[in-house]
């Protein structure tokens, strides 16, 4: 009998966390993702890398946030095609981030003379899934933000180390 309850009881808690809502619902996901946009410059994106099409994508367990990684410089780009397709693949991924796809882009530029010039660099797609606490009634959209903003800078973090290691073995 205690067995019959025990699982009566496992099932509906399953099924309990099952029709929980998202993290975040669609129009706070855009609104995150848009919000991680506008402070990429004075953040995260301030480095060697800018990081850019960043879109969030919730369930009522996790969120994936996918996120492009491009060069600054046309004369270094994040990470040649064959060094990515030459890595291995456990250096592509941890527990909460990977390196998904590699590709090319064309950069358009202005010089001095605002005469437009175009390069052509590696652009590494991207995700990670963010570490957040799950939303109660107490958490309010503001917070939510905030505990996106920093897992989105563990997730940075964690893509950066991948591209040096990656790069620093070839």
């Amino acid at each position: 009998m205690k067995q019959i309850i025990t699982f009566f009881l496992l099932v509906a808690g399953i099924s309990a966390f099952a029709n929980k809502p998202a993290y975040l619902d669609k129009y706070e996901q855009h609104k995150a993702a848009n919000y991680l946009s506008f402070i990429c410059m004075d953040t995260y994106c301030g480095g060697d890398i800018n990081w850019r099409g960043q879109s969030i994508e919730c369930d009522s367990k996790e969120c994936v946030l996918s996120m492009n990684a491009t060069s600054y410089y046309a004369d270094s780009p994040v990470m040649s095609i064959e060094t990515f397709k030459n890595a291995n693949n456990l250096d592509k991924e941890t527990h909460s981030a990977k390196l998904v796809e590699i590709d090319t882009e064309t950069e358009e530029t202005y010089n001095d003379k605002g005469e437009a010039e175009f390069y052509t660099t590696t652009k590494l797609y991207t995700e990670c899934t963010l570490d957040l606490p799950y939303a109660n009634s107490n958490v309010t959209y503001d917070q939510k933000e905030k505990l996106v903003y920093f897992a989105a800078l563990n997730c940075v973090d964690q893509l950066q180390e991948m591209i040096w290691k990656i790069n620093s073995q070839n």
